[in-house]
């Protein structure tokens, strides 16, 4: 049932250099969670600014970051396609990538939130077109999912970026701009998918067979939900703690524990890019909860916030060490076609 992501690499380098140049590096949708985990820090040091009177430029430089990773990885991979379409159609429909192609308009989507006061008119138009994109995927992919393309065993926790964080995000974004119905609606779309396509991924989790060593990293897209939507509730709500911000809290720091006791399987995997992952739901998690404590101050909040903080930059920091130091050694894995 599976393929080896080191087959699918070796595969990928066969090909001779070409006028004595080495080749592009292959870029596939899940290369996008880097774009992806650099806005998660990115909107946590800028929800930080409001919670913790941190200096903007941190955010300003990572902001920029994520933007500029973005746009190369899409020129990266048109690139490496040299523009044709065949086989993009396979790798929507496949298990692995079709999910991560959310990644592009997730962060797209990010961009136009944190751009909606200096760029309102530019964020508007962005906030609608990305949110039309994600919708289109999701409504694409569980069209394919509700027929049984795709059996039991290839479920895994990133069913849940382009069916639920998508909406969550793309809801914010279109928060940001002034569109508050469409973002109240994308909201409870957003909720609903969370429970449907939640109870699935749990259950394989519970009843199925051990995730493909390059997905193992994928439970921890788990705590993005509550995170993600309870940042999005109190930009509708303009930042009450209110009963459901306070439900959506404690879901996040239940789910952060859970992660907490998966850290000896995270430490036993091989070094791939799919360790991006752990990035954006962890950098979610931290924004939302200094956020509500900004909102519902507790004794002893600057110091945990702090710690936070820097707690998820030295994340950030050593997965992108790690991944880049195996890149130049050659023995970076990429998940790909392991379902």
């Amino acid at each position: 049932m599976t393929t080896s992501t080191e087959s699918a690499v070796a595969a990928e380098n066969t090909g001779r250099h070409r006028g004595g140049l080495p080749p592009l590096p292959a870029v596939g949708f899940g290369h996008f969670g880097i774009s992806l985990g650099l806005c998660g820090l990115a909107g946590t040091w800028s929800v930080a600014r409001t919670a913790l009177g941190t200096s903007p430029w941190v955010a300003n430089v990572l902001w920029s970051s994520a933007a500029g990773t973005w746009l190369v990885l899409i020129a990266l991979y048109g690139i490496g396609r040299r523009g044709r379409l065949s086989g993009l159609a396979s790798e929507l429909r496949h298990p692995v990538s079709g999910t991560s192609a959310a990644l592009i308009p997730l962060v797209g989507s990010l961009l136009a939130t944190h751009h909606a006061l200096d760029m309102p008119a530019v964020a508007r138009c962005a906030a609608g077109v990305f949110a039309g994109i994600s919708l289109v995927m999701a409504v694409y992919l569980l069209s394919r999912w509700f027929t049984g393309e795709a059996g039991i065993a290839a479920v895994h926790p990133g069913y849940m970026v382009p069916t639920v964080a998508a909406p969550f995000v793309s809801s914010s974004a279109l928060g940001s701009v002034g569109e508050h119905f469409a973002a109240e609606i994308l909201f409870g779309v957003a909720l609903v998918a969370w429970g449907f396509i939640g109870a699935v991924v749990v259950c394989r989790l519970l009843l199925g067979d051990r995730l493909p060593t390059p997905l193992v990293p994928t439970p921890a897209i788990l705590l993005a939900p509550p995170a993600v939507g309870g940042i999005c509730w109190m930009n509708l709500n303009g930042d009450e703690p209110d009963p459901l911000a306070r439900t959506l809290v404690g879901v996040t720091i239940a789910m952060a524990l859970v992660q907490v006791s998966l850290l000896g399987t995270y430490r036993r995997l091989p070094v791939s890019v799919a360790f991006w992952t752990f990035t954006f739901p962890v950098c979610s998690a931290v924004a939302f909860l200094l956020r509500w404590g900004a909102a519902e101050p507790f004794n002893g909040f600057r110091a945990v916030g702090t710690l936070l903080l820097g707690g998820v930059t030295l994340l950030v920091l050593v997965v992108a060490a790690l991944v880049t130091r195996s890149a130049l050694k050659g023995t970076v894995q990429q998940r790909r076609d392991v379902v």
